[in-house]
């Protein structure tokens, strides 16, 4: 993880924006009751720069057991 660390803070961009373009949202009643998958796909614009990258995300947000109406990310 050192290695992993240090590459990332030698990086020498300044700024990214993230451009999200579709964000799909699916309950997962099955695994997990009360839970949701969220799957966000769209651009990063690193540096002002001209050619975007895309990215891909998904995550599982299940509900917080100890405080009702807060979710934590699995």
């Amino acid at each position: 993880t050192a290695s992993i660390i240090k590459k990332l803070t030698e990086l020498s961009f300044e700024k990214v924006v993230h451009h999200i373009v579709t964000c799909d949202c699916q309950p997962t009643m099955a695994v997990q009751p009360n839970g949701i998958l969220v799957c966000v796909n769209g651009n990063l614009i690193i540096d002002d720069g001209q050619n975007p990258m895309k990215f891909a995300q998904c995550f599982h947000l299940l509900p917080d057991p100890s405080s009702a109406g807060n979710y934590w990310v699995h």
